[in-house]
């Protein structure tokens, strides 16, 4: 991961205010630390991927004909909550989503600890919000967090090794 600069700095300061009211604030940092201590990280993953697989199912999608309407659908989905955005990019055998402007409830550069297991939380729950979506779609395939740079984006693979 490179190095942050203060504009990126101040910028990551800005969203994690933005994206996430005060009143919230604590309380996300203290509960993605603690379901991951006391239930465990592969526990606390799976029940954030029911989370999202609820979360999804609460803004259904409406039969998108084509990647782009997809695409389309689920950033309408995701504009209408505040979560970002995403891009979606088919090869032979798996679907890449990147998923920009996440909400963040930590600030990943100030506390890495606590922003390392709030990535952890926040991807969970959108691999079970995007596999719920994929799955509707015709899709039966494994999701996976892949990778990502805090505050900026994560990346998932759907299907494929």
């Amino acid at each position: 991961m490179k190095a942050i600069d203060e504009h990126d700095r101040l910028s990551l300061d800005y969203f994690t205010r933005r994206h996430c009211s005060r009143q919230w604030r604590t309380f996300l940092k203290v509960l993605a630390s603690e379901m991951q201590s006391s239930a465990g990280k592969e526990e606390s993953a799976r029940f954030m991927r029911h989370v999202g697989r609820h979360l999804a199912s609460e803004y259904p999608l409406d039969a998108p004909a084509t990647l782009g309407d997809l695409e389309a659908q689920i950033n309408a989905r995701l504009d209408s909550m505040d979560w970002g955005w995403c891009t979606l990019n088919a090869s032979d055998d798996h679907l890449a989503i990147e998923h920009v402007a996440y909400p963040v409830a930590v600030d990943t550069v100030e506390d890495p600890v606590a922003g390392e297991a709030w990535t952890r939380t926040i991807s969970a729950l959108l691999e079970g919000l995007y596999k719920h979506w994929l799955d509707g779609e015709g899709g039966d395939a494994p999701i996976a967090y892949r990778h990502g740079e805090p505050g900026r984006y994560l990346a998932f693979r759907y299907g494929g090794s």
